[in-house]
């Protein structure tokens, strides 16, 4: 969008341009700037695939959703502390249970796999409103790191 453009695009490269067609410094500049603005932390994760077990299936479903924005926004729970989610039996992928942090985490899924996801997850959807791109780009950033 073109107000987009002008609110967050960058010039990384110093060339006087704000040139996210051709320049990839400018390019990934401009997204890390419109990510910072939108709520990502370099201090935190996106989030992390859980395992919901059929028996816990039920409870986890009955968090209730978002009753607002994109559809993606509107596929997270509330937020809950990462201590609730374990009450209600969600685990790691491991089985264990779910470390004693302190932030709150929304859950995502699909009935076959889920994820407990934090703010950085919602300014991925800021930037695209989509699950499938938001969870792609999380766990890429994973493998990254």
């Amino acid at each position: 969008m073109p107000s987009t453009y002008l609110e967050f695009a960058q010039d990384f490269d110093g060339d006087g341009r704000r040139d996210i067609w051709e320049s990839q410094a400018d390019v990934f500049a401009s997204v890390a700037h419109y990510l910072k603005e939108h709520g990502w932390s370099d201090k935190s994760t996106w989030g992390r695939e859980v395992k919901v077990s059929k028996a816990v299936k039920a409870r986890v479903d009955a968090v209730s959703r978002r009753p607002e924005g994109c559809r993606a926004v509107r596929a997270l729970s509330k937020p809950m502390a990462l201590k609730e989610w374990n009450k209600l039996g969600v685990r790691t992928l491991s089985g264990g249970a779910l470390p004693a942090a302190t932030a709150d985490a929304s859950m995502v899924g699909d009935g076959a796999r889920y994820f407990l996801v934090y703010p950085n997850y919602e300014a991925l959807l800021a930037y695209n409103c989509a699950t499938s791109y938001a969870i792609s780009i999380g766990m890429l950033s994973d493998k990254l790191k």
